[in-house]
């Protein structure tokens, strides 16, 4: 039977930035998905905001004792660099995520009513997803001339999916 040890590892491999807290490993790899819930600690409760800061000492510490830092897009390590500012510029890459085509793992069921010509949105409707900003931009193109609809496609509830929805309402194209 084999049997793997400490220290035959030569990657360690993190899906995210917490690192464990006692055993440090050789080489590792964090990656970094995203920072919404830090940037907008203004829509969280109380007790979610303590919850978020022991997160951020917890992912400081990871991202310190990482040999390397991957972020999944430009925006997201804008955001590290924001928030974790003592992170060396050469710790840290991009790397895309990987692609699947979804016609190869998932039969979607048709979708009734849908324009012949739309931009699709999707995502849970959540103030980090920032959808009000990109419906307000579509509106915008709207105005000047842009063919085709906007289709919104996420699971949506609270204040910021009633806000999305009174941008819609108020404007000129509501369907």
């Amino acid at each position: 039977e084999a049997r793997w040890r400490y220290k035959d590892i030569d990657v360690w491999l993190y899906n995210n930035l917490a690192l464990p807290l006692i055993l440090k490993p050789g080489n590792s790899v964090a990656i970094a998905l995203d920072f919404g819930n830090f940037l907008l600690s203004h829509h969280v409760s109380f007790m979610r905001k303590i919850i978020m800061y022991a997160q951020k000492i917890v992912q400081r510490r990871s991202i310190r004792r990482a040999t390397k830092v991957v972020c999944i897009t430009q925006t997201t390590k804008k955001d590290l660099h924001a928030i974790f500012p003592q992170v060396p510029e050469q710790k840290v890459s991009v790397s895309m995520c990987g692609y699947t085509r979804p016609c190869d793992t998932y039969t979607p069921a048709a979708v009734p009513n849908l324009p012949k010509d739309f931009f699709l949105l999707v995502g849970v409707i959540k103030p980090r997803k920032n959808q009000v900003v990109a419906v307000k931009a579509f509106i915008e193109a709207k105005k000047q001339g842009l063919d085709g609809s906007l289709v919104v496609a996420g699971k949506g509830s609270g204040d910021y999916y009633k806000e999305l929805l009174e941008v819609v309402q108020k404007s000129d194209f509501t369907d």
